[in-house]
């Protein structure tokens, strides 16, 4: 996920824990981890730019941290989520598939 504020609350109710030490030091990029029965869930978000101190959102940053998670978390399953902030430009809304 792109943005903390998008990822909270799934952090929250599946009750993950940071667990950055997964990821190479030199990327932005959060990872929390947890169990749910058997299956291990993680949660990665892109972390924030240094320079504008906005969230790192888009594809690129999307792209990279999915590459990264696999190949350092070694995930079954990739699923990205988040919303397109420029969906209502074009008339769509949240959740509306």
């Amino acid at each position: 996920m792109a943005m903390a504020e998008e990822a909270q609350p799934i952090i929250d109710q599946l009750g993950l824990t940071r667990s950055d030490d997964s990821l190479p030091s030199e990327l932005p990029f959060k990872v929390y981890h947890g169990r749910q029965g058997e299956l291990l869930v993680s949660v990665g978000i892109s972390g924030v730019d240094p320079r504008y101190e906005v969230a790192k959102i888009g594809t690129q940053a999307a792209t990279l941290m999915a590459y990264v998670t696999v190949q350092f978390v070694k995930v079954e399953l990739v699923i990205s989520a988040g919303t397109d902030g420029g969906c209502g430009k074009g008339g769509g809304k949240v959740g509306s598939g």
